[in-house]
């Protein structure tokens, strides 16, 4: 399946991947799996076009997680200052919780699909860039739905001859699964490690990867949102 626009019918056959997906013995292996699918369908297309480069960014940003949140709003703040008013920044979020002022302005991409793997396919169809900005990516701590979402999507990006990164990102305990999907995929995008151990640890899998910092340590709290808070006089 590799869908383009969200007609009936492939919006049913999403429809049918997500409920076949939700009533898996296991269920993390079967998103693997379609996400894995997905990435070995797609082809390189053509991206040139007038007009703002198109950044999507992922994340787990939305979902009440500070860390995540915390994260998002660094990167967006740091590609903002980049590229001003020649970038437009557009987010697949994974919650609706947006209580900070950064978040909550930045466009939000609206999924064209039900089932997350189709949903991701056709915005990275609609974009240049792909941005993974969450720090937990390379680890089954969380769920491999959710990592799989995360290195998926840049390596789909990259698939589809976007340009896919993986900024900041750490490396943890795998599954199985999960392992098997990473050195899959090892070779497509771009991973900017967070930390000497994660850079290590994905070097050992194949991941080729550059040393970078966790984008959390740069995020600084104005002092006019603290006034705002009653916090600061």
């Amino acid at each position: 399946m590799a869908p383009i626009n969200a007609t009936g019918s492939t919006t049913r056959a999403s429809l049918e991947a997500l409920h076949r997906y939700a009533g898996a013995s296991a269920p993390d292996s079967v998103f693997l799996d379609d996400m894995q699918h997905r990435i070995d369908a797609a082809r390189p297309t053509a991206t040139h076009r007038d007009g703002p480069l198109r950044i999507l960014l992922l994340g787990y940003a939305g979902a009440g997680n500070t860390g995540a949140d915390l994260r998002a709003i660094e990167t967006i703040r740091q590609l903002r200052r980049l590229f001003g008013e020649r970038a437009h920044l557009s987010l697949l979020a994974l919650g609706e919780r947006f209580d900070h002022p950064v978040l909550a302005e930045v466009p939000k991409r609206v999924p064209d699909f039900p089932y997350l793997p189709d949903a991701l396919d056709a915005a990275i169809r609609d974009s240049d860039v792909v941005i993974n900005m969450e720090g937990s990516t390379y680890t089954s701590r969380f769920s491999d739905s959710l990592a799989g979402a995360l290195i998926g999507g840049v390596a789909l990006a990259a698939a589809h001859g976007r340009l896919g990164i993986a900024y900041g990102v750490d490396s943890g305990s795998q599954s199985a699964a999960l392992l098997s999907f990473v050195r899959c995929n090892a070779k497509l995008g771009h991973v900017i490690a967070r930390n000497e151990a994660a850079r290590h640890e994905l070097l050992a899998l194949g991941v080729a990867c550059e040393a970078g910092a966790d984008t959390a340590w740069t995020y600084r709290v104005e002092h006019d949102a603290l006034a705002g808070d009653g916090i600061l006089p």
